[in-house]
């Protein structure tokens, strides 16, 4: 599963991330709040994350490049201005996972939306 993109919108009561996939079938996805330090999955390396709250979005049988090696989402690390979402990192993209994690200026509920046509995954953050 190639995820094509990540978009990002804040709007009101809601700050959200939107995951775009190739195909007619979803990743398996887990979605939870982790703590500092973040770490990047193949080396282990911590990675600085702006944010008091740390979601992380993990795929498995998804990839974030082609087969060719290319990168398919080029901004790997976007510093925002969104109420409650501050960052969006690439933290992993090796061995058929996928991970994000989403900087927050705080811990708030959220909600996951699995769309149809074209294939998504809608993280909305209270914010």
């Amino acid at each position: 599963m190639l995820v094509q993109k990540a978009e990002i919108a804040c709007c009101e009561g809601y700050d959200r991330v939107v995951f775009a996939f190739e195909g007619f079938h979803h990743p398996t996805w887990k979605v939870r709040y982790v703590h500092a330090p973040i770490q990047q999955c193949a080396s282990g390396n911590n990675i600085a994350v702006t944010g008091n709250a740390f979601l992380q979005i993990s795929m498995d049988t998804a990839q974030a490049h082609t087969d060719a090696g290319q990168p398919t989402i080029t901004e790997r690390d976007r510093h925002l201005n969104c109420r409650n979402l501050k960052q969006l990192v690439l933290t992993c993209d090796f061995e058929a996972k996928v991970g994000f994690v989403l900087g927050l200026a705080s811990k708030k509920p959220y909600r996951l939306i699995e769309l149809q046509n074209p294939t998504r995954l809608v993280v909305d953050v209270k914010n």
